[in-house]
């Protein structure tokens, strides 16, 4: 993840000066959103996810949490789009036609964005989700039925989807890591199926 330090021009106006050397500043709409205005003319707003963390939402869609650092010095961390995919679910809906900024991938990303990457088990069952996932999505990919396979993982990544719009976060997250482990077990054997991560009974 890349940084941004948050400094002060000669005439006392703050800015966030980030590690390609462009500066954001603080500016504020009519209807008194805030927002950092950047050097391409871009906008973030000020958002808060489910857990009350504010971060800024950037034109991209990716993330920047505001931290501070064992100096004092406060500083943006930037969550980037695409570090860190829904690999299984994004060949689903690549199968199916459906665009990248699709209903399904938009909930499953919130869920990974606010929920998991907040908790411990959280993140070690997305790192080893990353470091799994392609090769599951490879031995798909190699079936025959693999129409028929990517058409159920759809399905279930649906009803996955409405638990997290219906506020279901807790259930969906371990519908997520039980639907990992049986497809580590049928794609990858039985080692990987061994190394289920493991985190409150359920979640």
């Amino acid at each position: 993840m890349s940084k941004s330090y948050k400094r002060t021009d000669w005439l006392g106006n703050e800015y966030w000066e980030h590690e390609d050397g462009s500066r954001s500043y603080e500016r504020e709409d009519w209807l008194g959103n805030k927002y950092l205005e950047h050097s391409d003319g871009s906008r973030s707003y000020e958002r808060e996810d489910w857990l009350g963390n504010k971060y800024k939402e950037h034109s991209d869609g990716s993330r920047s949490y505001e931290r501070e650092d064992w100096l004092g010095n406060k500083y943006e961390e930037h969550d980037d789009k695409g570090s860190g995919g829904c690999f299984v679910t994004t060949a689903c809906v690549e199968y199916a036609g459906l665009p990248d900024d699709c209903w399904e991938l938009t909930m499953l990303r919130r869920l990974r964005d606010d929920y998991l990457k907040g908790l411990p088990w959280g993140k070690v069952f997305l790192s080893e989700y990353y470091a799994t996932a392609p090769a599951i999505v490879a031995a798909i990919r190699s079936q025959p039925d693999q129409g028929k396979v990517f058409d159920a993982l759809l399905h279930r990544a649906r009803a996955v989807a409405r638990l997290i719009e219906d506020g279901q976060v807790a259930e969906a997250a371990a519908h997520c890591r039980d639907q990992f482990a049986k497809l580590k077990r049928r794609y990858l054997g039985s080692d990987h199926a061994s190394q289920r991560p493991s985190g409150p009974e359920a979640v």
